[in-house]
């Protein structure tokens, strides 16, 4: 997900986020905005989206699990890459 996607969600529904972030699953609300980013942005395989090769919301509830613990175990900033997505690994050359 987009850094700049977060902060838009997290301003448009900042209680399903924290909730979520306690444990306590995707609201709806959350599950819907998520699914329409997800696919209008193409992260979410086709088949999964349409529950021939996966649980949509299954695929949802991890990638955002992945999200939101990189935001919540960073000891320091965060860091994006020139497209505003979470750099999860520092390669070296």
């Amino acid at each position: 997900m987009n850094i700049d996607a977060f902060y838009q969600l997290n301003d448009e529904m900042p209680e399903d986020i924290a909730n979520f972030a306690n444990g306590e699953g995707l609201s709806e609300r959350l599950f819907d905005s998520l699914f329409s980013y997800y696919c209008s942005t193409n992260e979410m395989p086709y088949g999964v989206a349409k529950a021939r090769t996966g649980d949509p919301y299954e695929w949802i509830d991890d990638k955002f699990t992945s999200f939101i613990e990189i935001l919540l175990t960073s000891d320091g900033p965060v860091l994006v890459n020139s497209d505003g997505y979470l750099v999860t690994e520092i390669k070296s050359n």
